[in-house]
């Protein structure tokens, strides 16, 4: 399913949220509770570096203590922490956050916040902030500046999923299938190969051990991808190529 949006209004409210709250990396993604393998499905990031993306997606999201793990009301929800510090909550994280903690200590980020808006029963448009050492000030993300345009983001994204899930359903034929690989022009065998492990909804080391290759031979695949089809990340991939569920 491909989720139809204004990719320049996203960009305009990126650029807001970073300018309001200070932050130098913003990731907007989609996080589905129910899912113990794949929860996350990256929508898009500025400013952080894919190697970071990627592994947050392969496994560290699973101790996120920013996600909205429990079950909470259809309303913005923000949890805030700094780096190394317990998550300020309103809820129990029945997660470990050492891993969490780790990767960004190791990045250089010294604070991070996510504001999370209910789609569904189980599934939640977050958006997640991040404040670089280079960066960070004695206030620390301006969160409470930057809610009012998050909340109106979130809400944004959420009436952008609504719709198409409404429109794959009762209107099915309007969408385009899966490509395959004889209608992707330009790639190697192996990109091609990659690209049938993306479309099954594996990350990267899931896709390098079923490849036999490492995770830093699978990320140089991907880069050349992306460059390729002139996008930016896996999910506006997917939407080129008509699988998954993807906004761009």
């Amino acid at each position: 399913m491909t989720v139809h949006t204004n990719n320049s209004d996203y960009e305009l409210r990126a650029e807001e949220v970073m300018r309001k709250s200070g932050v130098d990396a913003i990731a907007l993604m989609l996080f589905d509770q129910r899912s113990s393998n794949h929860p996350i499905q990256m929508i898009k990031t500025w400013g952080i570096p894919g190697s970071i993306s990627a592994r947050y997606v392969d496994g560290i999201c699973r101790s996120d203590p920013l996600l909205p793990h429990a079950s909470s009301s259809e309303k913005a929800m923000l949890l805030s922490t700094r780096v190394g510090a317990k998550p300020k909550s309103d809820f129990s994280q029945p997660v470990p956050d050492l891993h969490y903690h780790r990767m960004l200590e190791t990045a250089g980020y010294v604070e991070t916040a996510a504001c999370s808006y209910q789609v569904s029963r189980h599934i939640y448009a977050v958006v997640g902030l991040l404040l670089n050492r280079s960066q960070g000030r004695r206030s620390g993300i301006l969160i409470d500046v930057a809610l009012p345009s998050l909340e109106d983001w979130l809400i944004l994204v959420t009436g952008d999923i609504r719709e198409s899930a409404v429109r794959n359903v009762y209107f099915p034929k309007e969408e385009s299938g899966p490509a395959n690989c004889d209608e992707m022009p330009g790639l190697t065998r192996r990109e091609e190969q990659v690209v049938a492990e993306l479309q099954k909804g594996l990350g990267n080391k899931q896709i390098a051990d079923r490849l036999s290759l490492s995770r830093y031979t699978v990320e140089n695949h991907l880069r050349r991808i992306y460059q390729k089809f002139d996008v930016h990340n896996r999910t506006a991939l997917m939407a080129k190529l008509g699988a998954g569920l993807a906004i761009n």
